[in-house]
């Protein structure tokens, strides 16, 4: 009897084991990269290429030419946009982010040199614009963005028939970003813009206060599918949805459905200088993989359309 019983219970030992045996994770399928974007608004069409280092990161955007180039360093992104120096204007500029462990930015530094002269678009007058601002980003544990603090320099040189004009601004703004859940419903910024003319009349200084808000709506049929991984060059190159303020993220469950935005601004003594308000809606369309295939976007002015090209 002691050999039956020994046989069933090594059966039961290894019907046990094979039952809490873990099967391995399947393998995750692979983020699509974007390749190409397709943009009509207007009569206008104008196709965007993005190139791919090995990794999948960005490194080149064309429109058929070179418009943007991407290097990584360690924590650093450096988006260098191509010289431009002919005689009718010259051009450089240069964007340079720190970002932390998720990818996110935690810096970003801008620096910028213009200058036209006659026969260019100043064709009456030689004008020379600096560019620098500075903008730092703060995120919650989770990695939700919930605040941003911007700082900029404008100087303009203008020489004109009757002599030179100087024109600086600075701006300071300050923007908070409110969620339900990990979808984004508001985002509130203020700040001041200083604007110093100097000219042979003398100089005269304007101080104006401003907010802005920014209000998101969401449906329940349109997921956040996108290439996360190049996030920040989105983001970056105002790519569907930065000029809304709405930054691509992969915490947010859906993708909005409706922007409505508001604009008041004043004097420093209170007397109203601008104020409008605008409403964006956004249509989407998916691959059968599920990724976006076609955004379109009305706003009053105009309706535009986006087409994504994966690979």
């Amino acid at each position: 009897m002691k050999y039956p019983l020994l046989i069933m219970l090594c059966m039961t030992l290894f019907s046990c084991r094979e039952e809490t045996i873990n099967l391995p994770d399947l393998p995750a399928v692979p983020e699509k990269k974007i390749k190409q974007i397709d943009f009509s608004a207007l009569g206008n069409n104008i196709s965007t290429f993005f190139f791919h280092d090995r990794t999948g990161r960005v490194v080149q955007l064309r429109s058929p030419s070179p418009i943007l180039d991407i290097q990584y360093n360690g924590d650093t992104v450096l988006f260098q946009y191509p010289a431009v120096s002919n005689a009718v204007v010259q051009t450089n500029r240069e964007v340079k982010f720190l970002v932390n462990s998720s990818n996110k930015p935690v810096l970003r530094l801008q620096k910028k040199y213009n200058l036209s002269g006659p026969g260019g678009p100043g064709a009456l007058h030689t004008q020379t614009l600096y560019t620098y601002d500075t903008t730092r980003y703060f995120y919650d544990v989770t990695g939700k963005l919930i605040r941003s603090v911007y700082r900029s320099r404008d100087s303009f040189v203008i020489v004109i028939p009757g002599g030179v004009e100087t024109e600086t601004n600075i701006v300071t703004r300050e923007d908070e970003y409110w969620y339900t859940g990990t979808n984004i419903n508001s985002r509130n910024g203020s700040g001041k813009q200083t604007k110093r003319v100097i000219n042979a009349a003398g100089t005269n200084t304007t101080d104006i206060i401003f907010t802005e808000i920014r209000e998101f709506e969401y449906g329940t049929n349109n997921p956040n599918v996108f290439n996360f991984a190049n996030a920040l060059v989105f983001n970056e190159t105002s790519t569907v949805f930065s000029p809304n303020k709405y930054d691509i993220d992969h915490l947010a469950t859906q993708l909005p459905v409706k922007v409505i935005n508001h604009w008041v601004s004043h004097l420093a003594n209170g007397q109203p200088y601008y104020s409008n308000s605008q409403t964006d809606q956004f249509d989407y369309i998916y691959d059968a993989d599920g990724y976006l295939k076609t955004i379109n976007k009305v706003t009053p002015f105009v309706t535009s359309n986006y087409r994504f090209v994966h690979e």
